[in-house]
């Protein structure tokens, strides 16, 4: 499962958030759990420095590439 959200914090600044859940296996012989994936943009914190903040869409991009790229893969003992 995954949102997309854009909110506004409380200096007024306008941000975007990015959440994704892949439920876990209760039935797994080895541990599955939930994994949880949280993208945040801070625009106040890049201007600070400097830099122009992310666009909705390139943070949306970096976030769907994330997603894509993380596997379970198996425990060693």
């Amino acid at each position: 499962m995954q949102t997309f959200v854009q909110f506004v914090r409380k200096d007024g600044t306008q941000d975007f958030g990015y959440l994704a859940v892949a439920p876990g296996d209760p039935e797994a012989k080895q541990d599955a759990p939930d994994l949880t994936l949280y993208v945040i943009r801070d625009a106040k914190n890049a201007k600070t420095k400097g830099i122009e903040p992310m666009s909705q869409e390139a943070l949306l991009d970096v976030a769907r590439s994330i997603v894509a790229s993380v596997k379970r893969r198996p425990l060693s003992p």
